[in-house]
């Protein structure tokens, strides 16, 4: 049994099952952040504000604003989020909000861990590793499922790049 953990944790050879595990426990880890972690209102309103202009028919970024000022990010942000506040009831329903920006988080792990076990074998890279591109890390949970960032959706693009 302890020769399997060992295995587990440090063969290469073993980094799909690994990868697998971790993504099954990060889709238990994020379920509970966005059922029992109180969400913080940072920039969510402001993106819905911004795009709000826009459906109601406004080109110009100048008339684009929110409650944090102007609208600086490009069309594919607008466009993005335009779809995001009409499913989210015009950016009303939070919890649904997160639970797509939890989609969005396992969307990434799963290109990351992805690539990991593409070059694990070949770099023979320990499994155990992964865990510092998943669980390990409050932040890139923060920005995706708890705070709903446009950071998220633009590293998915970045990974996929």
């Amino acid at each position: 049994m302890m020769r399997i953990l060992i295995d587990l944790f440090c063969a290469p050879s073993f980094s799909r099952l690994f990868a697998v595990l971790i993504f099954l426990a990060e889709l238990v880890l994020n379920y509970g952040l966005v059922r029992y972690r109180k969400y913080t209102e940072i920039d969510w309103k402001a993106y819905m504000q911004e795009v709000e202009g826009y459906l109601n028919g406004s080109t110009n970024y100048m008339e684009l604003k929110g409650d944090t000022g102007p609208l600086v990010y490009p069309g594919g942000f607008v466009y993005l989020y335009s779809f995001l506040y009409k499913i989210t009831d015009n950016g009303a329903d939070i919890l649904k909000a997160q639970q797509i920006f939890a989609g969005f988080y396992m969307l990434q792990l799963l290109i990351v861990l992805l690539v990991y076990c593409q070059l694990a074998e070949k770099a023979r890279l320990p499994p155990w590793m992964m865990i510092f591109a998943s669980i390990s890390g409050y932040r890139v949970h923060s920005i995706f499922s708890l705070r709903m960032f446009n950071d998220g959706p633009a590293n998915i693009l970045a990974w996929i790049a």
